[in-house]
């Protein structure tokens, strides 16, 4: 595994055998051989995970798209090529802008976490194993909070995997903490700062204490939200990290970029057209 790679999802080495995730792009000896596969006219896809969902050491493709009512699931044929996309329902006007992936509910299969933003909700689609999911089951978060990203990590060492998303119009990020048995408690929220739009979640070990924080990159505002975790699952009061930019970020990444041990944040900012490194 690729340790210094950038990880949208985790299960901290736990839950996931390390055959079911790796890069999706297919390489030859003269190049990138690129290949499309339609998701549908006006889908506008916008996130894409993988994973093995049908348990055959085939990487398959999950991909988010707000222009439709679904999410498209392209099940691996092998050698780098893709089955037509089968449509996995999320909704009417869901509004579907970002999926993750891992074992929600502790059976060896893969499951899939969405932020359907215009419903205001996240849908959960618990995997049969064979490429099939239950009929997806819903979180509220909050009237008009249009939640945009989703990330799912062990928050609290109990070997389930919780979900965190950003109540974007409302200055929160939202935690949901397993309970097992295919459930999760209530929501907790903490707050990002006014009106700060925050729309990207991280999760990592910042201070080497060997306890998840959490880093919240905001659209509205010039800083990121840090959560030092305290341990079970508790994060402390966030820390306004200041950026010299536009306050517009559009993503945050983490990883060890000079060989200390020690993780670094890059953080991307679309107002100001440039990326900046957080030693």
């Amino acid at each position: 595994r690729d340790t210094k790679a950038p990880q949208t999802i985790s299960d901290r080495d736990r839950r996931i055998p390390e055959k079911k995730f790796h890069r999706v792009s297919h390489f030859n000896p003269t190049g990138i051989a690129l290949s499309a596969f339609s998701t549908g006219t006006n889908s506008a896809p916008i996130s894409i995970a993988s994973g093995d969902f049908k348990n055959d050491c085939l990487m398959d493709i999950v991909v988010a798209k707000p222009g439709a009512d679904n999410i498209a699931l392209f099940l691996g044929s092998g050698e780098g090529t893709f089955a037509i996309q089968v449509k996995i329902p999320t909704g009417a006007t869901s509004t579907s802008l970002s999926a993750a992936i891992g074992d929600l509910n502790n059976d060896n299969l893969l499951d899939i976490a969405v932020a359907n933003s215009d419903v205001d909700n996240i849908g959960i689609l618990f995997g049969y194993g064979n490429g099939t999911f239950a009929s997806q089951i819903t979180y509220s978060i909050e009237e008009r909070s249009y939640p945009n990203f989703i990330c799912v990590h062990d928050l609290n060492d109990d070997f389930r995997l919780d979900i965190i998303a950003p109540a974007k119009s409302r200055d929160y990020i939202a935690i949901y903490f397993s309970i097992g048995n295919r459930f999760f408690g209530n929501q907790l929220a903490y707050y990002t700062g006014y009106q700060s739009a925050s729309s990207i979640v991280v999760v990592g070990d910042l201070n080497n204490d060997h306890i998840l924080d959490i880093i919240v990159g905001n659209s509205n505002a010039n800083y990121l939200s840090l959560y030092r975790g305290h341990g079970n699952g508790v994060f402390y009061g966030f820390i306004a990290f200041p950026l010299n930019g536009t306050g517009a970020t559009s993503f945050v990444a983490i990883t060890d970029l000079d060989n200390d041990a020690r993780l670094e944040i890059i953080v991307a900012d679309s107002g100001g057209d440039f990326i900046a490194v957080l030693l």
